[in-house]
């Protein structure tokens, strides 16, 4: 098992630090699909923004905790959960690899650009994200955020390089990339083949948050090798989150 014994039950050598974001869900749908267990620790906005506790390092979550060690950054611990759990492996082939990190790295930037304005543009989809945010936190501080964050938010967005624009140019790009994606599915299964990888699970958390925005559904639902993808990695993986 690459040196580390696998966990058993609630095993406290994995702390998964986490909050409502996408790259969270990642990294969780990962230790599921790996059937690792670990405890989850749910931070608040104020929490997260706040300089960090418990030993972790100050940065952006997800943050895991694996035994005495600290990796952050959603792709990096993908790779760290392969070397320490290496059944059920997120890697594809070698040949594979570089596709699959630009598969990735165009989900964790440009389709996650795409997955946030659809949210913030979206009254109820962004009402849902702020009450996940802010549950844990004092009522003084959930009113403020409540209005600001999603101002500033859909501020930056509209004039932002990735997704800006106005609202018919921005649906047209965002679906000439979803047909591109949905014609590499068209044959079955996953990107990396007959298991999913790690460009599955970026694309997917980033996908399934698009499919609950009142904008984003529309477009992702005649695109059918696309929704037949998700439904198969749901299968193998379980929900990244509960549904809505």
């Amino acid at each position: 098992m690459g040196g580390a014994p696998r966990p058993e039950g609630d095993d406290s050598r994995l702390v998964l630090f986490t909050m409502g974001s996408p790259f969270c869900e990642k990294v969780e749908l990962a230790l599921r699909y790996k059937g690792v267990s670990f405890q989850r620790r749910l931070l608040s906005l104020r929490e997260a923004m706040r300089p960090a506790r418990q030993g972790r390092p100050k940065g952006s979550l997800p943050c895991l905790r694996a035994g005495g060690s600290w990796v952050t950054d959603s792709a990096r611990i993908l790779r760290t959960l392969d070397g320490l759990f290496p059944d059920r492996s997120l890697q594809p082939a070698p040949e594979r690899a570089r596709t699959h990190d630009a598969i990735e790295s165009w989900a964790d930037r440009t389709l996650h650009a795409y997955e946030q304005r659809f949210v913030f543009e979206d009254a109820l989809a962004t009402r849902r994200l702020m009450d996940e945010l802010v549950a844990a936190d004092p009522l003084w501080f959930r009113q403020p955020a409540r209005f600001w964050v999603p101002r500033a938010m859909r501020w930056r967005l509209r004039r932002g390089r990735i997704a800006g624009g106005n609202a018919t140019d921005f649906r047209r790009r965002v679906l000439r990339e979803l047909e591109h994606l949905d014609r590499l599915l068209v044959g079955g299964g996953f990107l990396g083949g007959a298991a999913p990888s790690y460009a599955d699970l970026a694309v997917h958390v980033q996908l399934d948050r698009i499919a609950r925005t009142r904008e984003g559904a529309p477009l992702l639902e005649p695109l059918g090798a696309l929704r037949r993808w998700a439904a198969s990695l749901r299968g193998v993986c379980g929900a990244a989150r509960p549904a809505a």
